[in-house]
């Protein structure tokens, strides 16, 4: 499964346990912490494990999930063990009913006690199309939930990113710098040429009545 519905799938089952802020984002991490080893397809050809076996075992994903609550611990000051642990859960099971298609042999769940694949397949007659049916419906349980919650203004990346703040500030000096900046400038500046035009006006009526004085003045 692809991470977009890793991530939707493990914040749908965080609402619906009616978990907090920090929670959800236990739940979200552990959805995703597995995919780590995508890090194969920066260095191919090297020792680093193709991406989706090693962290795919039940050791590797134990391993991932103390680490991850050892350092949500550290951050939050909370044990999340086994909200990560769930959210791995989650990860599992989805990449589970990918076993069902041609795109994937299995997992080998046992690794290092043995390296059997397990794959759905192997259990469920007819596997490509109820592999086809179940994602299908993933797809679009997902989907329809991800309207809801938009529709609710409940945002799934507000989990971990509020980008509230940084909208407000770019409306704000938006707001600034092409309405109030230029209704100030605009306005001081007729301000400004009101009065240089009042100046002009009256030194030229001072400089036209001594004008004149000087005329009456001289002798004839």
């Amino acid at each position: 499964m692809d991470w977009i519905t890793h991530y939707l799938v493990a914040f749908i089952t965080g609402r619906k346990l009616r978990l907090d802020k920090e929670q959800m984002m236990a739940i979200t991490l552990g959805s995703l912490i597995l995919d780590i080893d995508i890090i194969y397809y920066l260095f191919p050809g090297t020792i680093i494990p193709v991406h989706g076996t090693l962290t795919h075992t039940l050791l590797g994903a134990s391993v991932l999930c103390l680490l991850a609550a050892v350092a949500m611990f550290v951050w939050k000051k909370r044990n999340f063990a086994h909200i990560i642990g769930l959210g791995i859960v989650t990860h599992l099971g989805l990449d589970m009913i990918n076993t069902m298609s041609i795109f994937d042999s299995g997992k080998m769940l046992l690794f290092p006690i043995s390296g059997a694949l397990f794959s759905l397949a192997d259990y469920i007659p007819y596997p490509n199309i109820v592999w086809a049916l179940m994602t299908s419906a993933v797809f679009t349980v997902s989907l329809s939930m991800l309207a809801k919650y938009i529709y609710n203004r409940d945002y799934p990346w507000r989990v971990w990113f509020d980008e509230r703040p940084i909208v407000a500030y770019w409306r704000g000096f938006a707001n600034y710098y092409f309405h109030v900046l230029p209704r100030t400038v605009m306005r001081y500046g007729i301000r400004l040429l009101t009065a240089m035009l009042s100046m002009s006006i009256f030194l030229h009526g001072s400089i036209e009545t001594e004008t004149s004085t000087e005329r009456h003045q001289r002798p004839q």
